[in-house]
């Protein structure tokens, strides 16, 4: 990525960040929406109780009295449904309406994603507090697919070229590369492409699981975050971006439990022996995922 783009987003999210700089560290696991720069490092906590589980404080900082009623209801939902054994077909098709979230590569962050979910950090029986500088909290930020795609066409056509509203609306003209980009680019980036990021991509399908109806019934995007009758809205997702970009960028209250991540997709950063590692963590967990490469190829 460019040192123009870099400096673009880090100065438009400042903005945004600023306004929680005063509040309690929150915490949520690999978040998706974050600016860049490291984090620090997670301290583990006893937590606070809040009813039947516990929230890290930023959490019950940001959330009403009613959305910590909903949160625990779904976490609760979320512990039943991690129990059941999913099976998933082989299929190298991101499908329109299938979610993506991505992670840097790291064996002991992707055991805990694999045995315990796309978890949100700030809820469960163990919290861990960060620098609370994330746009969201207590769920998962995802990005959803708006048309089937091959994986190959998804990672390596369609993020590669720019976005339909690559034009300047004052002079009329296409804006230049470093400004024409979408969330997806910056975000769901697998270093391919010469670029030097180790990520991994998680696929969801939620439309084929009926168990995952109430995390879905409760997804915040840019179109309802600031509807009256959008219940997880507020402070917990009032950091979302605005702006174009971002229209596909979904945030699921809780998180994904693991049974029900149907592909891992690696880019080419990711060695021959760090895929068998995947692999062998998902036939250890008795997990159904496939994993892939952006060529959709199954690894």
């Amino acid at each position: 990525m460019s040192k123009v783009l870099i400096n673009f987003v880090t100065s438009t999210g400042s903005k945004v960040l600023k306004k929680f700089s005063t509040r309690a560290s929150s915490s949520i696991s690999e978040p998706l929406i974050s600016m860049p720069g490291k984090l620090s490092a997670d301290i583990v906590e006893t937590g606070l109780s809040s009813g039947k589980i516990r929230m890290s404080s930023a959490l019950i900082n940001r959330t009403t009295p009613e959305q910590r009623t909903m949160l625990e209801n779904l976490y609760q939902k979320y512990i039943n449904i991690s129990k059941n054994k999913v099976s998933h077909p082989e299929s190298n098709i991101i499908r329109e309406g299938d979610l993506l979230h991505s992670q840097k590569f790291e064996p002991s962050t992707l055991r805990a994603s694999l045995k315990n979910g796309l978890l949100s950090g700030d809820i469960g029986h163990t919290i861990r507090e960060s620098n609370g500088e994330q746009r969201t909290i207590g769920g998962l930020d995802t990005w959803v697919c708006d048309k089937s795609r091959s994986i190959k066409e998804y990672f390596l056509e369609w993020l590669s070229t720019p976005p339909e509203h690559g034009i300047n609306i004052i002079t009329g003209k296409p804006r230049s590369r470093e400004f024409n980009w979408r969330g997806e680019n910056l975000w769901m980036d697998l270093g391919c492409d010469g670029k030097k990021q180790r990520n991994i991509a998680f696929v969801i399908s939620p439309q084929k699981h009926k168990e995952l109806d109430s995390f879905m019934k409760y997804k915040v995007t840019q179109k309802n975050k600031n509807s009256p009758s959008t219940l997880m809205g507020g402070q917990m997702t009032s950091g979302m971006y605005e702006s174009e970009n971002f229209v596909r960028h979904t945030f699921i209250p809780v998180g994904i439990p693991s049974p029900y991540i149907e592909k891992i997709i690696v880019g080419d950063k990711i060695t021959d022996l760090e895929i068998n590692t995947i692999k062998s963590m998902v036939a250890e967990l008795g997990l159904d995922l496939k994993v892939y490469n952006t060529l959709g190829k199954r690894l």
